[in-house]
């Protein structure tokens, strides 16, 4: 009798569908551009990547690099980027280390994941270039790519960020 109630119960339990492993949450920046400013005179813009992304083809990280700009471009139909494979460019773009990223890590304020969350992104000049720091430790796919880059080119263009969570 006892093997007989066993039986149902272990086979309730053989059922049990695992958990879905959650994903890693992740802010876009930890840079502030609490004031809007213009920050450029001129609407045409020449960009390169400079270090590719090892772990996603080049094509798609083209691509996404190209529909970030592209959002930008049909928002105004004044701006324009022109991708170039010199070094005299006005933004670059580069997968550093995370450690590259002069990480800080921020808390998660809001939703059901508390603690500390990393950054995938930050910029910085070199010179008169703007560079797009992108973590190397990330798996980028095409669309978290294109969102990104698209973030980081409104801090350049001179937008603000919004710091407020609802």
């Amino acid at each position: 009798m006892k093997n007989f109630l066993l039986f149902p119960f272990l086979a309730l339990l053989a059922c049990q569908p695992e958990p879905e492993k959650a994903s890693p949450l992740f802010y876009i920046t930890a840079s502030r551009n609490d004031t809007p400013s213009k920050l450029r005179e001129n609407c045409v813009f020449r960009y390169n990547l400079d270090s590719p992304f090892n772990r996603l083809a080049d094509q798609a990280q083209q691509d996404a690099i190209k529909t970030a700009f592209g959002l930008w471009q049909s928002s105004n139909p004044n701006l324009r980027f022109l991708r170039y494979q010199g070094t005299n460019v006005e933004l670059m773009i580069r997968f550093v280390p995370s450690a590259t990223l002069n990480n800080e890590t921020l808390k998660a304020p809001i939703g059901l994941v508390r603690g500390e969350v990393a950054t995938l992104s930050a910029s910085k000049k070199e010179n008169t270039t703007h560079v797009i720091l992108l973590s190397n430790d990330y798996a980028w796919d095409t669309q978290s790519l294109a969102c990104v880059v698209t973030h980081q080119i409104g801090l350049f263009l001179g937008l603000n960020t919004s710091w407020v969570y609802e």
